[in-house]
């Protein structure tokens, strides 16, 4: 059963949500500030975060940054759910590590897809960073060869290590002491160059062609299964597995109230 944190300071809201995904058949965490949420991460990950952004002691754009820096949550799908429909609002959110922004009010069937396109698009990623692991790299069968250039600039360059590591945008802009849009940009020309579409597919590309971040161990898939994660290695598990859960076709009647309750709730709440 595949597990979903909710943190939103709305009680309401909250209940409402939790009723309606175990509906479904997810179990469900909840939390009422970023605070809490960041606690409940840390014991209990879950595969899925779906995150308000204004709430007490910590708001959500703190709780994705902490959470895309610890070395368990870089790959956890994390959703932003808010009243705050400014551009910029949006923006932001994705630059510090969001997947999606969801804008109340909402539908609650709308949601159910983020999170079920959200947790496919994870479980695809973790397959083919599996089956990269398995394979033979050209490094591996040609060892005493070095490896082919980067067609990339230093500053591409730079960020191509760091992007096959997991990294965020932010993380990288970070380490690198760059903003998340030139990261972004950059990694844009990386994949443009590379004729590659997305991170995965780069990821793909750096371990099938023996590329290895610096100081990244030889033993990469054990470390990994032994640690959950590392610093060094050049990029880690994600926690999700399983296939998304499957929708009854036919909403029962539990499953209506929940939803005109969420409806309900995320009109009425002030923008957030």
């Amino acid at each position: 059963m595949q597990k979903i944190l909710i943190v939103d300071d709305d009680s309401t809201l909250r209940a409402a949500l939790t009723r309606y995904l175990k509906d479904r058949g997810f179990s469900v965490n909840s939390a009422a500030s970023g605070v809490e949420g960041f606690e409940s991460f840390t014991q209990d990950t879950p595969d899925l975060i779906v995150s308000d952004v204004v709430m007490p002691e910590m708001d959500g754009f703190e709780l994705c940054t902490r959470v895309r820096e610890s070395s368990t949550g870089r790959l956890i799908p994390f959703i932003f759910l808010s009243g705050r429909c400014d551009l910029e609002d949006r923006i932001q959110g994705h630059s510090l590590g969001a997947d999606d922004y969801l804008v109340k009010p909402f539908h609650p069937r709308e949601l159910i897809a983020k999170i079920e396109a959200q947790l496919a698009r994870a479980s695809r990623i973790h397959s083919e960073i599996k089956r990269a692991l398995k394979q033979p790299t050209r490094a591996d069968m040609l060892v005493d060869q070095p490896l082919a250039p980067l067609p990339l600039t230093p500053a591409e360059e730079k960020v191509f290590w760091e992007v096959i590591q997991g990294f965020t945008n932010k993380r990288i802009g970070d380490r690198l002491f760059l903003s998340p849009r030139t990261v972004q940009t950059h990694l844009s020309n990386i994949l443009s160059k590379l004729s590659l579409e997305n991170r995965s597919q780069l990821i793909r590309y750096a371990f099938e062609n023996g590329y290895r971040p610096p100081h990244s161990t030889s033993n990469v898939e054990n470390s990994t299964a032994k640690n959950g994660s590392s610093e060094n290695s050049p990029v880690e598990r994600s926690p999700v597995e399983k296939s998304p859960v499957e929708k009854s076709p036919v909403e029962n009647s539990s499953g209506q109230k929940a939803a005109s309750d969420i409806a309900t709730a995320s009109s009425t709440s002030p923008p957030k």
